[in-house]
């Protein structure tokens, strides 16, 4: 008896296959390549598991972001489960820097980018990574890189069992802490520092010494380039409170950082050295080597149950593993050679307290083979747009089964896809997109009855909401007779029911019913959709019909001007801080003004965070000394209380020092007594235009004996006042007829003052 498979795909060879299943490329009925995963016997028989595993595959169907590989379908039948995912082609970040080490500032800026914006969209969608590694991201030709791994992914703030790959755990990892994104935020950090360096910013092997660096030791800024240092510094913060509260709001510091180190340009150069190395990789590399394993590979990570401690991790690992091994060994494929997955580094799962914490030194993380080289698309494949579907039981289908398309699909021709030399394939133009939205079930469904007058037809006219959190559905049910039908009508919320209605329909063959459904946490962003099904089951089956809810209203919680400096000349600087109520968009204005020096308005738009810090500035031409400048700053929505103002004025001038006068205006002979010397001393006054300082000085003759003197004074700097009497001591000598002379620099408005005095006796 052979395999079960997902109807719709052709099997064109396996990829590996263990504790968790098997792993098969295989190819849609229009031409489009796949990878699917059938889960194995064992996994699909635990209830449990199952549960949790369809609840998180319904989740990250939802997930569509292009720096994200896809989960196009989750199928699940009387005799087997399946996921369906993108396949890619590319290399590994992982094998990249094991061959090329280092990437450089400006690549591993752009590597922490792209990450951030596939961490940030599933952050958008309630789900935390909690397994970001180098193994994880895949890089093509162009130098993009997308996250193609979600093996432990959970949702938001769940508790649980420990679990990730330990050099990139966060602190709160090692134990039972619930996950946040900030825990996806460390990771990526120390991805980021492994790019920059070459090695990961702890190196300890044994996991017990692992554990205590990543909670206790120092971050080690000191070996990256100075201008980043700020971002390793907040994205390794040992408490999850001081790091960025999601990818979203590192983002916004990272386009700050980069822009101010390596100029505005710094993405464009980033990613062409990630392309080149890239290309390099694959050229270089041996044909039937495997380029990059998932840290996550097959069969390694799937619910493993840690009995020593009685520990069992979340179901969720064998969600989406195996992608980055799929890529590698698909491409040996197209080279004709067939080669097993091989294993990565695990990852690793905890024990629920730290002191039964097992040491455990991890196998190495990369392989020592390398891949066959592959073509790097030019061009991406449309998405297909499959649904979660439940396949009803039936014959085994044989690995080459080709289902028919779906009804109401549009089906285009398959394109050629050589798969025995290395050339690119065709473009191919994608599965079909079915008319209704993915059926959310939570059990397989029993084959279709025949086709009966009973229910000739059932479907949705319209889904639209109304206030801020009701759904309304317009649901038409036509019948081939009047006798009774009842009507069940269940609202959704993503792939979550979440209210269910039945009403009795008689006495007519068409009817329009309108139902309505009021969400206890709103209707906004997501999709938000209705289940609709009757009894007698309706010719065409269950419908389903889901939509796009409207945006959600970011309101502002907070305006403050944090700071505001001004400089001489009016050199001015503000800090401006808000935190809003989500992520959406949020305009900010900030105006300067100064009287007659003018004014200057600058207007941001904010969004991806939910607290922002913006620095604005303002060089007015020229400001008069003791000028006020004025901050204003306001939101759009509005904050609570309305726009805030703050103040500063421009320093005190350096004027220059202005003397009005300088005069001496007396003096006394002193001493010569008992063999003293005689000196005179004159009194000096001066009188200013302000308080600068000036210095005072002068020069003396002394006449009347037989020997003359002649010698000066100062420079004697006085500042502070306005007024100033200064006394000088002038040695004389015997001499008693004398002529002071004491003037200024600056030189005083009155010119220098030359008095004459004489105390010779008759």
């Amino acid at each position: 008896m052979s395999a079960w498979s997902v109807p719709g795909y052709s099997e064109v060879r396996a990829i590996g296959e263990g504790g968790g299943g098997r792993v098969v490329e295989a190819e849609h009925e229009t031409g489009t390549p796949v990878a699917i995963k059938y889960l194995s016997e064992r996994l699909r028989g635990d209830q449990g598991f199952l549960t949790q595993f369809r609840e998180e595959a319904r989740l990250l169907i939802e997930l569509r972001d292009p720096h994200v590989a896809r989960i196009y379908e989750y199928v699940e039948g009387d005799t087997g489960a399946a996921i369906v995912m993108e396949l890619l082609e590319g290399a590994s970040l992982r094998a990249m820097l094991k061959q090329h080490g280092p990437t450089g500032p400006e690549a591993a800026l752009a590597v922490l980018k792209g990450s951030l914006q596939g961490l940030a969209a599933a952050h958008a969608a309630g789900v935390v990574h909690r397994d970001y590694k180098p193994d994880n991201v895949l890089v093509d030709g162009e130098g993009h890189s997308r996250l193609i791994d979600f093996g432990v992914a959970v949702r938001t703030g769940s508790p649980g069992a420990p679990a990730g790959t330990p050099p990139y755990m966060a602190p709160e990892q090692w134990h039972s802490g619930a996950a946040t994104p900030a825990t996806d935020v460390y990771a990526a950090t120390a991805v980021f520092f492994e790019c920059l360096t070459g090695v990961r910013p702890y190196r300890a092997t044994n996991t017990a010494v692992l554990m205590h660096a990543h909670r206790n030791d120092p971050i080690p800024v000191d070996e990256v380039p100075e201008p980043i240092r700020p971002l390793v510094a907040a994205g390794l913060a040992k408490d999850a409170r001081d790091r960025p509260a999601s990818a979203a709001a590192f983002l916004v510091r990272l386009e700050e950082v980069a822009q101010a180190a390596y100029g505005a340009d710094w993405e464009e150069r980033g990613r062409r050295r990630l392309g080149e190395l890239a290309a390099l990789l694959l050229l270089l590399l041996p044909a039937g080597q495997v380029t990059a394993q998932s840290g996550t590979t097959f069969g390694q990570v799937v619910l493993r149950t840690v009995r020593t401690y009685g520990v069992q991790i979340a179901a969720v690992a064998a969600l989406v593993v195996v992608i980055a091994g799929v890529v590698a060994i698909v491409s040996a494929g197209r080279n004709g050679t067939d080669t097993p997955l091989q294993r990565g580094a695990p990852v690793f799962t905890l024990p629920t307290t730290p002191e039964t914490f097992p040491v455990v030194t991890p196998t190495p993380e990369f392989p020592t083979g390398a891949p066959t080289p592959l073509p790097l698309p030019s061009a991406t494949v449309p998405e297909p747009s499959l649904p979660i579907r439940p396949v009803s039981a039936g014959p085994s289908a044989s690995p080459t089964r080709t289902a028919p398309a779906p009804e109401g699909t549009r089906t285009p021709a398959p394109t050629p896809t050589a798969r025995t030399t290395p050339t690119p394939r065709a473009t191919p133009t994608g599965p079909p997109e079915p008319a209704p939205q993915p059926t959310v079930t939570d059990e397989p469904q029993l084959p279709p009855p025949p086709r009966n007058d009973t229910v000739r037809e059932l479907g949705v006219a319209g889904l639209r909401t109304e206030g801020a959190g009701t759904g309304v559905a317009a649901v038409s049910v036509t019948t081939g007779r009047t006798s009774p039908v009842r009507l069940t009508v269940t609202f959704t919320r993503g792939a979550t029911r979440v209210d269910s209605t039945t009403v009795t329909l008689s006495g007519s063959t068409r009817y329009t019913r309108t139902f309505r459904h009021t969400y206890a946490d709103g209707l906004c962003d997501g999709t938000w959709g209705v289940i609709v099904s009757t009894e007698p089951r309706a010719a065409n089956g269950i419908v389903t019909e889901q939509t796009r809810a409207p945006s959600c209203v970011t309101e502002v919680r907070d305006l403050q001007i944090e700071s505001l400096d001004v400089r001489e000349g009016g050199d001015s600087t503000g800090v401006v801080t808000v935190t809003t109520t989500g992520t959406g968009p949020v305009v900010l204005t900030a105006r300067f003004g100064a009287g007659e020096g003018g004014s200057r308005t600058q207007t941001f738009t904010l969004s991806g965070a939910t607290s922002y810090r913006r620095t604005v500035t303002h060089d007015f031409a020229e400001l008069p000394c003791r000028t006020t400048v004025t901050l204003t700053a306001a939101t759009d929505p509005a904050a609570p209380g309305g726009s805030v103002s703050r103040q500063a004025r421009t320093p005190d001038c350096q004027e220059e020092p202005e003397v009005v006068h300088v005069v001496v205006t007396h003096g006394t002979l002193e001493g010569g007594g008992e063999g003293g010397e005689p000196y005179l001393l004159a009194v000096i006054e001066v009188e200013t235009a302000n308080t600068q300082p000036f210095t005072l000085l002068g020069t003396y003759r002394a006449t009347g004996s037989e020997e003359s003197v002649n010698g000066s004074f100062g420079p004697i700097t006085l500042s502070g006042q306005r007024h100033y009497t200064e006394t000088v001591r002038l040695p004389v000598g015997d001499n008693c007829f004398f002529n002071v002379t004491a003037t200024t620099n600056p030189t005083p408005n009155s010119g220098p003052s030359t008095v004459a005095m004489n105390f010779c006796r008759d």
